[in-house]
């Protein structure tokens, strides 16, 4: 199977970032910054910048992309943000410390590691 026809919508062809925001558990995460292309590139640089792990989901993002800026995701995106926000738990020590009430549903990844 080739190539689908060209797309000739430059955002479409520009990576794409989007931020979510997550810091209480009574809250859904919401949709902190999004761009493309250059924007893009700034939200991903100050990402790692601050030592926020940066996750490569085209899906995700297309779903998020839609989402206006200060929003909660809608529910048929909880699945790929629920993966995202395990990935989080599971690489990232300072925000797992952030996220201790996770430990109960994700399990303990220090413990994974004996």
């Amino acid at each position: 199977m080739g190539p689908g026809p060209k797309d000739n919508n430059p955002k479409k062809q520009q990576e794409r970032a989007i931020a979510l925001k997550y810091h209480d558990a009574n809250k859904l995460p919401s949709i902190l910054a999004k761009g493309y292309g250059a924007i893009a590139d700034e939200i991903i640089a100050m990402a790692e910048a601050n030592g926020i792990p940066v996750e490569k989901n085209e899906n995700l993002a297309t779903m998020l992309s839609k989402i206006e800026t200060d929003h909660s995701i809608p529910e048929e995106t909880f699945k790929l943000v629920a993966e995202v926000l395990c990935f989080l738990y599971h690489t990232d020590k300072e925000w797992r410390e952030q996220h201790k009430h996770l430990e109960k549903i994700l399990g303990n990844p220090e413990e994974d590691d004996e």
